[in-house]
């Protein structure tokens, strides 16, 4: 009946990288879909994407562009052959919905929300770690080879508008936002060569970041932080909340169709 569509893509990249064991996964897709009447659109999007890549960011030194060029320390530290899901993770996926609508000539206006989620970690094995770093005390030896998962894991999410009032001499709209994000890291040791461990057990978890923010046209926009970015495995961390105030003002003036203050 021509007032709906829909749009849809899919796409997915993999490589087994020039640096050593530096393979990676790609996966990506995207829908959207609208309704188009003569005053009003609506329109929800949906995408995501997923990644699988084998580390490979720690560079090398001088000594071995000549005849190493391709050397890749992650996933040394356990003996023999390297580690070989020495990975990072990651998963995002969006959610979003739009409306607009016409009242009269004058008058129109747009809302939109949106939600975004973010989870991922990634695992390393380490060799001759402490128990005690991990908050393990019971433990009859000092050390063991591990592997361990340090984990993200985001929620951000709020609302957006505007109103429009609009003449042949002006244009006034009116707008504003609420967004909210919180974070949350956790680590967990998920093997461990010598035990002392529960299955997956975690020995930080954290809620790293809080942050509420209020807009109104741009004008005023207050901002809620609460952080915990220092954070020790052992004796844990400290938060801090702020409240901060970003005011604005502006007027644009158009004396004519080539000339705006």
């Amino acid at each position: 009946n021509n007032h709906f569509t829909i749009d849809g893509r899919f796409s997915q990249v993999k490589s087994d990288g020039y640096v050593d064991r530096a393979s990676s996964n790609l996966q990506s897709y995207a829908i959207s879909a609208a309704y188009i009447g003569n005053k009003s659109n609506l329109r929800f999007n949906i995408f995501s994407g997923k990644e699988k890549t084998y580390q490979a960011w720690n560079g090398i030194d001088s000594s071995k562009l000549v005849d190493n060029r391709t050397y890749n320390s992650s996933g040394t530290e356990k003996s023999g052959n390297p580690y070989d899901n020495e990975t990072d993770n990651y998963t995002q996926k969006h959610y979003q919905l739009f409306y607009n609508h016409t009242i009269n000539t004058k008058w129109s206006y747009n809302v939109a929300g949106f939600y975004t989620k973010g989870f991922g970690y990634y695992e390393n094995y380490k060799a001759d770690e402490k128990y005690v770093d991990y908050g393990v005390t019971s433990s009859p030896v000092s050390k063991t080879d591990l592997i361990r998962q340090q984990w993200l894991d985001n929620d951000f999410y709020g609302g957006i508008f505007s109103v429009q009032y609009k003449t042949i001499k002006n244009i006034v709209t009116i707008g504003g936002s609420l967004t909210n994000y919180k974070g949350n890291h956790n680590g967990q040791v998920i093997w461990a060569a010598k035990g002392g461990f529960e299955p997956n057990q975690k020995y930080y978890d954290v809620d790293a970041k809080t942050m509420v923010m209020l807009s109104v046209n741009n004008i005023l926009n207050t901002k809620y932080v609460a952080s915990g970015y220092c954070y020790s495995y052992v004796y844990g961390g400290s938060f801090t909340t702020d409240k901060f105030y970003f005011p604005q003002a502006g007027i644009n003036y158009m004396l004519s169709l080539n000339v705006k203050l």
